[in-house]
């Protein structure tokens, strides 16, 4: 059952502060920035003070998108498997998923697979979209994921990537727009046509591999 409002009726629903709601998660190896990023993105803020998260945190905040608003919540998990049996409902009405990896450390890339692999045991998400942030781009030493090894695994799983630091903020607004852009337009089609003209008359729904 989908909870968003059918493109057609967007006209009728003009009086509410919000078109529609929409619910993303991050996802990723401990120590990767994932809390980090939340804040510089939401509050432009920044701190390498660690607290463990007993129940989830939501970031929320709108954005315009088609001149539409849209409200938007992050949820910030903590996770091993126990924590996704818990917060399943989370995961099956989320529309999007940002793995989260960092540039010192290349096993917290190769995880992502492992993340998606246990995440399809509770949804489908092929209905959700889904990016890879790449954080502590501010890094001059100790850089264990080259560009090759982001492009390997956006082709494996076919998605996005973007390169960012929470600590700087360099590329963290740039990722997250992106992203929200792709999200709200894989529901309302508000690139259909644009995106038909690429697709031609085959018809091609694999994203475009680019590095941010």
């Amino acid at each position: 059952m989908s909870k968003k409002i059918k493109q057609g009726n967007l006209e009728g629903n003009n009086k509410k502060k919000y078109i529609d709601t929409f619910d993303f998660f991050l996802i990723g190896d401990e120590n990767v920035g994932k809390t980090c990023l939340l804040n510089r993105y939401c509050n432009d803020f920044y701190t390498s003070y660690k607290k463990k998260k007993k129940k989830p945190e939501i970031f929320v905040l709108s954005t315009l998108n088609n001149y539409q608003e849209f409200k938007l919540q992050f949820w910030d998990l903590q996770f091993n498997q126990e924590d996704l049996y818990s917060n399943q409902e989370i995961i099956k009405k989320s529309d999007g998923i940002i793995y989260v990896c960092s540039l010192n450390s290349k096993q917290s890339l190769n995880n992502i697979i492992k993340w998606n692999k246990i995440l399809e045991e509770y949804e489908d998400l092929s209905k959700k979209q889904k990016m890879i942030f790449v954080n502590k781009n501010d890094l001059d030493e100790g850089i264990e994921i080259s560009e090759q090894d982001i492009k390997k695994l956006c082709n494996e799983l076919n998605v996005a990537s973007c390169k960012m630091s929470a600590k700087t903020g360099n590329g963290v607004k740039k990722g997250f727009t992106e992203f929200i852009h792709r999200a709200i337009t894989k529901v309302y089609n508000y690139d259909s046509n644009r995106n038909k003209d690429k697709k031609g008359k085959q018809g091609n729904n694999k994203e475009d591999c680019i590095i941010l």
